[in-house]
């Protein structure tokens, strides 16, 4: 639904490259230099990313950025970028996943109140709050396997979605729809 919204003008070939090639592109480079990165300063220095993932995964990654170089402008450069991508990755979420709550409690409207929209984002930020005080660790490993076990069920549902997107621009194209 968020997608959509932001997405209103665009055609579907610019949606996928936004939505899709660019993003996995980027993970991919990104998640590639960390990964190796990581690997490489664990076997290099002692094993000290696996002390530190078990020690608090949360502060892991500015572990492997301190080490990664001996400049500290360097190191805050890399720290500051790695706390706004957090922040981004957050914010970004919390209101995606807002819009999507409060369009479902107004039935659907698209221009809701925007109190309403934020009590939601309130809401959601208060039962996370909650799940990591009350439960702590074992709140995120219940957490962690109730999102594979769903996600399994949400694959294969955009699988199928995919599927019958594909299906029907190769219809549309057969009666001369999809124009060049």
């Amino acid at each position: 639904m968020f997608i959509a919204r932001i997405s209103k003008g665009l055609t579907i070939r610019e949606i996928i490259f936004g939505v899709i090639v660019v993003p996995t592109i980027t993970i991919t480079f990104v998640m590639t230099f960390l990964g190796s990165s990581g690997l490489y300063l664990n076997d290099t220095a002692n094993n000290i990313m696996t002390t530190a993932i078990c020690d608090d995964l949360a502060t892991s990654q500015f572990v492997m950025l301190e080490n990664i170089t001996s400049n500290p402008i360097v190191i805050t450069i890399l720290s500051v970028a790695a706390l706004i991508t957090i922040v981004l990755f957050f914010v970004t979420s919390s209101d995606s996943s807002s819009l999507v709550v409060n369009n479902l409690t107004s039935g659907g409207k698209l221009h809701s109140l925007k109190s309403q929209r934020v009590f939601w984002a309130v809401m959601e930020g208060f039962i996370d709050a909650a799940a990591l005080l009350l439960g702590g660790t074992e709140a995120l490993t219940s957490l962690k396997s109730i999102t594979i076990i769903t996600g399994l069920s949400f694959s294969i549902m955009i699988v199928t979605i995919i599927v019958s997107l594909i299906l029907q621009f190769v219809k549309d194209e057969k009666k001369g729809l999809i124009l060049n």
